[in-house]
């Protein structure tokens, strides 16, 4: 694929320079959390696609974190969803992290551990974030390269504000 496709696909305008928004996105693409695919036209089927909602939820869980920003005082300031897209790399919201001197992840155990911006797409209020290898998840979530098509049934598991493990 070529730059210009490569913007064309992502509504970036075509004229094959290297941009910071382009830059965003290629990192982003390449970490493979988002961007429509060349190669791939075919809707792809999850794992577990007919499984009833509880088992879905039970499944996939582990992989849901809190992610906590901190402000300069120290305090914890915005807080949503993440989950695991590796063993530890992390999408969030951007929003979530945007301006935080600290960025800690509570997952599904329990545990706190401090994340790093790995990073970002304001634009599409993406952000990746890793956490140490030691705190690596042995459950990752796959993303699909197709959006979902209307009517579909549609479940998001997350942390909303700190509530956690919600489903709706």
């Amino acid at each position: 694929m070529t730059i210009r496709e490569f913007q064309k696909d992502y509504g970036i305008p075509a004229d094959g320079e290297p941009t910071e928004e382009l830059y965003s996105r290629l990192k982003i693409t390449i970490a493979g959390i988002a961007g429509p695919s060349s190669r791939r036209r075919h809707k792809e089927t999850p794992k577990g696609g007919d499984l009833s909602i509880p088992k879905l939820v039970q499944q996939v869980i582990p992989a849901i974190v809190t992610v906590i920003g901190y402000g300069s005082n120290g305090k914890p300031g915005q807080m949503g969803s993440g989950f695991f897209v590796e063993r530890s790399l992390i999408v969030t919201n951007f929003h979530v992290i945007d301006g935080t001197r600290l960025i800690k992840v509570k997952t599904y155990d329990g545990a706190f551990n401090s994340a790093t911006l790995s990073c970002e797409d304001q634009s599409r209020d993406l952000a990746l974030i890793k956490v140490g290898d030691q705190y690596a998840s042995r459950r990752q979530l796959s993303i699909s390269k197709h959006p979902p098509e209307i009517g579909e049934r549609i479940i998001a598991i997350g942390n909303p504000m700190g509530l956690e493990q919600t489903v709706s």
